[in-house]
C-alpha cells in the first residue's frame, strides 16, 4: 500500500458518500486527495500491520430504503437495508480490490452486483441457452433458486476460508477482524 494507489483508488470513489461518525462526505478525500494520500496509505498500512481498526471506523448505520412507492410504507416487507459504512473501510475496499481483484473475481455468469451488468443480462442468458436447445429438438430443464435473503444467511467461517485460498493472510485478518468487531445502528 503506498500514496499513489490510495490516491486512485481515492479518485474513483463515489461522490457525496456518507461516513456514519463523521461530518464529511467522500467529496472532501477527492478536494483533498494530494495531501491525505500519504498520511491515509501510513493509516491503512498501521491497521494491516497492528491487525487492529479502532472502533471508530468500524460503526455503520443501517437506514431502510422503500422498496415500491406503490405499496404499503407500513409494511416491512417494503423495505431493504443499506449499511452506511467508514470512509476509511470503503477505501481499504478500493485498496483490496485494486490489490488483489483479479483473484476475487466472480464467475462469468454472475451478472448482478456487478459493474456494467445486471440482470437483464443473466434473462438474455436464459432465453439465448434455451432457444439454442429448443432450435435443435433437445428438451430443457429449468431449476430456479432465490437467493434474495442469502446473504443473511453466509457462514462467515466458510467464506473466510474461501477467501484465504485468493488473497493474503495479513488482508484476510483485517477483513475478519471489521467483520468480526464491527457495530451498527
Amino acid at each position: 500500500i503506498n500514496p499513489e494507489l490510495v490516491k486512485r483508488v481515492i479518485q474513483n470513489i463515489s461522490n457525496e458518500k456518507n461516513d456514519p461518525m463523521f461530518e464529511f462526505r467522500s467529496n472532501a478525500f477527492k478536494t483533498g486527495v494530494d495531501s491525505l494520500c500519504a498520511p491515509l496509505s501510513d493509516l491503512l498500512k498501521a491497521f494491516i500491520i497492528h491487525g487492529h481498526i479502532p472502533d471508530i471506523f468500524l460503526v455503520c448505520s443501517l437506514i431502510p430504503i422503500i422498496k415500491n412507492n406503490r405499496a404499503s410504507s407500513l409494511s416491512s416487507e417494503n423495505y431493504r437495508l443499506i449499511a452506511i459504512t467508514s470512509l476509511i473501510l470503503k477505501l481499504f475496499d478500493g485498496v483490496l480490490l485494486e490489490l488483489c481483484g483479479k483473484d476475487l473475481k466472480p464467475s462469468s455468469l454472475q451478472f448482478g452486483f456487478q459493474r456494467g451488468q445486471s440482470t437483464t443480462m443473466a434473462s438474455w442468458t436464459l432465453m439465448e441457452t434455451v432457444s439454442y436447445f429448443t432450435s435443435r429438438g433437445g428438451p430443457v430443464y429449468l431449476c430456479l433458486l432465490d437467493l434474495t435473503k442469502a446473504f443473511d444467511h453466509v457462514k462467515f467461517s466458510t467464506m473466510f476460508r474461501l477467501l484465504k485460498e485468493r488473497i493474503p493472510a495479513i488482508l484476510l485478518r483485517f477483513i475478519i477482524f471489521s467483520y468480526t468487531h464491527q457495530q451498527c445502528s
